[in-house]
């Protein structure tokens, strides 16, 4: 596969209805900040510090139907419960359902009236940890307790906390090292509201003679557990524990959309059996690159799925014309080589899901095709693409991210 044409051409502007961007970013937004601050007042120090005393029915009674907050949502818990590990805050559960639930299991958790706390005493490190928390969402797997558990993936992600913090920490820290302290089944992560990590990658062709863009879009297999058939990028998926941003990218760009770039080479092994002779079909230097842009963050809260606060590290992907797509994994249904004309119509329709639509509107923003001085709400979109988020963030190419550590942590 050579390398696309150089193009010196500067890309137009395209047309983009009023108020589109605002809507995608709100989309993947529908935690409203009003509502995240009510969510979030819970005091994060006493949380951390708490003692194993029993949870109070105030915590209970704090039950609350939202007003606007219509069906299908459940009733949230207002302030939600903090959900503290090793010692930091990083998760929080806004459901009374869940919070009900881990009470009938003390030997795993302390429900306190500040909030949840896994027993260090008896699960000291990230593998005890990990098993005890496993073992229980399978049995709530087996009696059916949360529909989100239905799309069970057997993947898990990770769960970081800062190595050395005062205890209580909440926002993230400038400095200092984090650890993975929990891997959570991928399903439940909303249950307890644990921050998620993914990638997408946006696939782009340039015209070699006018310098215009055109994007490839997935189509979602209609099977897909969250969003089926709707719009998406050329490829996207969740980060599993043990993977990092550029390997979970290669891979997806592969799985998903046929697609072999440099870096995965890079990867310790390859799921297909077919990917030794596409490796060797084309000589490495001639493999598309992937060029990390940017990320992109949000806070969805969802009937079905939980509260989720969303952190995708996105990278462009430049094709040559002559390359198309092919799915190998079965997550999508089609592809479609769409100029950004039509890639805007369908944002404005919300036919893309909710972060890929984020991801389209910054390649939109990041490529100089949406002018500031005729989109009246660009400030604002620019900056709702990168939400902050309340919990600790992964760090990536650090010694603690680097090497699992199992010394043993507690409160």
């Amino acid at each position: 596969m050579p390398p696309p044409p150089a193009t010196s051409m500067p890309p137009a502007t395209v047309a983009v209805p009023r108020g589109a961007l605002a809507r995608a970013v709100r989309a993947a937004n529908s935690l409203d900040a009003a509502l995240e601050r009510r969510l979030f007042a819970f005091d994060a120090a006493a949380a951390a510090s708490a003692g194993a005393t029993d949870c109070e029915s105030s915590i209970l009674k704090a039950d609350a139907t939202l007003p606007n907050d219509a069906p299908p949502h459940p009733p949230l818990l207002v302030p939600a419960v903090p959900v503290v590990v090793a010692g930091a805050v990083v998760g929080a559960i806004a459901w009374p359902a869940v919070l009900a639930r881990l009470r009938q299991h003390p030997d795993v958790f302390v429900v306190n009236p500040d909030g949840v706390q896994f027993r260090d005493d008896l699960l000291p490190t990230t593998a005890t940890r990990s098993a005890a928390l496993d073992a229980v969402l399978r049995a709530w797997r087996g009696l059916d307790a949360f529909a989100c558990l239905r799309g069970w993936r057997e993947e898990r992600y990770s769960v970081w906390a800062p190595a050395a913090t005062a205890v209580g920490s909440l926002p993230d820290s400038d400095e200092g090292e984090v650890e993975v302290v929990l891997e959570i089944e991928r399903s439940a992560s909303g249950l307890f509201g644990m921050r998620h990590y993914g990638c997408h990658v946006n696939g782009y062709v340039v015209d070699a003679a006018s310098g215009r863009l055109s994007m490839w879009i997935a189509k979602r297999s209609p099977t897909k557990q969250t969003y089926p058939g709707m719009l998406d990028n050329l490829a996207a998926g969740g980060m599993p524990h043990g993977s990092d941003p550029l390997a979970t990218a290669a891979r997806e760009c592969f799985e998903e959309a046929g697609v072999v770039v440099q870096q995965l080479l890079q990867q310790p092994h390859l799921e297909s059996s077919s990917s030794p002779s596409l490796l060797s079909s084309q000589p490495p230097e001639l493999l598309p690159r992937l060029t990390p842009v940017s990320v992109v963050s949000f806070m969805l809260l969802s009937p079905t799925r939980g509260l989720i606060p969303d952190t995708e590290f996105v990278y462009d992907l430049r094709l040559p014309a002559e390359f198309v797509p092919a799915c190998t994994d079965g997550e999508v249904a089609g592809f479609s080589l769409m100029g950004l004309d039509e890639v805007v119509a369908h944002l404005a329709a919300g036919a893309f899901m909710p972060e890929s639509g984020l991801v389209v509107v910054d390649f939109l923003l990041r490529h100089g095709l949406v002018d500031p001085s005729s989109e009246p709400d660009y400030a604002r979109v620019a900056q709702g693409l990168r939400r902050p988020l309340p919990f600790p963030a992964a760090r990536f190419g650090t010694t603690a991210a680097a090497a699992a550590e199992e010394v043993p942590r507690s409160n």
